[in-house]
């Protein structure tokens, strides 16, 4: 479904899911800053989000995207902070950069939280819903009109056969969620906001998948959690958490609480013959409401919505920069620890970044829960991007990500595109291992390296027409890239010469930036 808001000047599209945490968190920033906005549903129920029209707007294949005029944004971190840039007023992110390190590893913990909340959400919300809808041959009818991908459709009629977690994973899954629930408790004791003394892009960040997880039967109860129920409390109340709360976010709302949706997750598990005529009953009313309310919001059976293209804007997207911020003298003296995992090709980049930027750095393995950390003084911190921009920013060096804010968001962008591509390495990185612990994964070893040749596809043809990612000199997006492309030969996929050539010269050309990378990294 597309809407179209009058007085829209800047032409700002959102391709958008009602029901997405991520989508909403661009949707809050929009009405803080008081834009106007158009909106196209990606309909993620239907499989939208894998057709090739949209990915030829997102790699990635997730909502959100927003467009400005023809300027394309993706990931909702990317999205927001160029959101900051474009149209600074109110300020969300923070100037400072160690104010802005703790935004960012808020939003790196509520990402790394939705590798958990995401399975689970299948599990338990959408799995239920769709089968309650639709027989297991109309979903993949449905899912046919977006995507032919094999494994696209595997994914498809695991959701609709209850099957992305096991009864032990799920249990797994939901310790896991109460321990970053523990954790979030934790961080607001004393606090009124998560970072700093006011609101920032670190509660529109983490409210939203927060406020999902009792959809899921994670209760956050004020007992256990008295002051994330405050915290709460005070956004459910803010305009713009109001205004961005949908019709679908309202009905799910009710039957979480009216318990209808544990009811629904139990019954549609039975097999028909085990329901009861009340069940079959229920069952059927249940999924009446639920097709006339996709009537009003989808196309018709049969029939998919054409993905609009960004326009030009009435008012161009204006070009800025963003401004140096002063080398802090107290905190050049202080030292700098990497704790990381030695062997991920993330760690590679960051080391390299490090020596680029004239660092000592002392190294020591990565923490148990496999983050990564930079530790300068007493701070600490998280998340790659955060911690290679943090450290460029202290340091006054501005070569490795741009000022120019459009470039900037699209370093951002590749960053997310290489973090995007884990699900299809890590089957790889584990053939490798030796251990029985070997984590259940979506993607067989084949159907990963053939994503992963997509994957380079994808930057052979940016490639095509410039030496880097961005233009004539490379960014940190190039070092990442380049750390995790050149360990493609040994997992058995080759970069060659007939097949990437722009990529094959991409990576000799940046051999001469790594040549002396470990010279001031020491390890512990």
């Amino acid at each position: 479904m597309e809407t179209r808001i009058t007085g829209n000047p800047h032409g700002l599209l959102l391709y958008d899911y009602p029901a997405s945490p991520c989508a909403r968190r661009v949707r809050i920033t929009l009405v803080e800053k008081g834009l106007a906005w158009d909106t196209q549903q990606i309909d993620l129920s239907r499989l939208e989000q894998r057709h090739p029209d949209y990915l030829a707007i997102n790699p990635n294949g997730l909502v959100p995207v927003l467009a400005h005029g023809e300027r394309v944004l993706w990931e909702s971190s990317v999205i927001t902070q160029y959101l900051d840039d474009a149209f600074p007023q109110p300020r969300l992110y923070p100037d400072d950069p160690w104010e802005l390190a703790q935004v960012r590893a808020w939003q790196g913990a509520a990402q790394a939280m939705g590798k958990d909340y995401r399975p689970l959400l299948y599990q338990r919300l959408i799995g239920p819903i769709v089968r309650a809808k639709h027989s297991l041959e109309e979903t993949l009818a449905i899912a046919r009109l977006s995507t032919q991908e094999p494994a696209d459709l595997h994914w498809e009629a695991r959701v609709w056969n209850l099957a992305v977690l096991t009864p032990s994973e799920q249990e797994d899954t939901e310790e896991r969620l109460y321990a970053w629930l523990d954790e979030l408790e934790d961080a607001l004791h004393g606090r009124v906001w998560l970072v700093g003394e006011r609101f920032s892009q670190a509660e529109i960040s983490v409210y939203p998948p927060v406020a999902m997880l009792p959809h899921l039967g994670i209760s956050i109860d004020e007992v256990r959690y008295p002051r994330t129920r405050a915290w709460m409390h005070r956004l459910e109340n803010r305009p713009s958490f109001v205004q961005t709360l949908t019709k679908q976010d309202k009905a799910l709302q009710k039957l979480a609480r009216s318990g209808v949706l544990a009811w629904l997750g139990r019954v549609v598990a039975l097999a028909p013959r085990q329901r009861t005529l009340w069940q079959k009953a229920g069952l059927r009313v249940l999924r009446g409401m639920l097709l006339k309310a996709d009537r009003a919001n989808a196309p018709r059976a049969g029939r998919r919505q054409p993905i609009r293209k960004p326009q030009p804007a009435r008012v161009p997207p204006a070009s800025r920069t963003r401004p140096l911020w002063p080398v802090d003298l107290r905190m050049a003296a202080q030292p700098y620890v990497l704790r990381a995992d030695e062997a991920a090709p993330e760690t590679a980049a960051l080391r390299r970044l490090l020596n680029e930027l004239g660092l000592t750095c002392a190294f020591e393995p990565g923490p148990r829960d496999g983050s990564t950390v930079l530790r300068h003084g007493l701070r600490e911190v998280r998340d790659v991007g955060a911690i290679a921009e943090y450290a460029a920013a202290v340091t006054g060096d501005d070569r490795w990500f741009p000022r120019d804010i459009h470039l900037l968001a699209r370093a951002r962008m590749w960053l997310a595109f290489d973090e995007a591509m884990h699900k299809e390495y890590l089957p790889l990185a584990w053939e490798k291992r030796p251990g029985a612990n070997r984590p259940r994964f979506d993607r067989t070893p084949e159907h990963a390296r053939a994503l992963l040749r997509a994957r380079l596809d994808t930057v052979e043809a940016e490639l095509s027409s410039r030496p880097y990612l961005l233009g004539p000199r490379p960014c940190f997006a190039d070092l990442a890239l380049h750390a995790r492309f050149s360990t493609f030969p040994g997992l058995g996929i080759a970069i060659g010469s007939g097949s990437h050539p722009a990529v094959r010269e991409w990576l000799r050309r940046l051999e001469p930036v790594h040549a002396e990378a470990d010279e001031t990294i020491r390890v512990r």
